[in-house]
C-alpha cells in the first residue's frame, strides 16, 4: 500500500485545527476473474499529538486515481467524522461521476 498524496496543502483542510485527514491509497490487488490491478481506498487518520494515528481504512473503493482522491479532499475538508466514512464510500461507490 502506497498513500498518495496530491498537490499542495494550502486549503485542503490539514491545518492546525485539523483533526482528522483522509487519504487516497494505491493498492496492488488480485482477483481470479481480474488478474492483477490497481485499486485505490480510502485511509482515515486521526490527529494525535505530533503525528497521525491510522484509525480506518476502507480498500478497493475505485481504479480512478482522481476520483479517489477528490473523495479523501473533500472528506479531509469537510472534516467527515469517521463513522460515517462507509456510508460516503457507498454513496460514491453508487455514482461516483456525481461528485464534484
Amino acid at each position: 500500500m502506497t498513500a498518495v498524496w496530491w498537490g499542495n496543502c494550502l486549503g485542503c483542510g490539514r491545518g492546525p485545527r485539523t483533526i482528522y485527514q483522509y487519504l487516497a491509497v494505491e493498492q496492488t490487488l488480485f482477483s481470479c476473474e481480474l488478474g492483477r490491478y490497481t485499486a485505490f481506498g480510502i485511509a482515515a487518520q486521526k490527529r494525535v499529538p505530533d503525528s497521525w494515528r491510522q484509525i480506518a481504512f476502507v480498500p478497493d473503493i475505485c481504479t480512478n486515481a482522481q476520483q479517489a482522491q477528490r473523495l479523501a479532499q473533500l472528506c479531509t475538508q469537510g472534516q467527515l467524522e469517521p463513522i460515517h466514512l462507509m456510508d460516503v464510500i457507498e454513496d460514491f461507490v453508487a455514482d461516483p461521476c456525481s461528485w464534484p
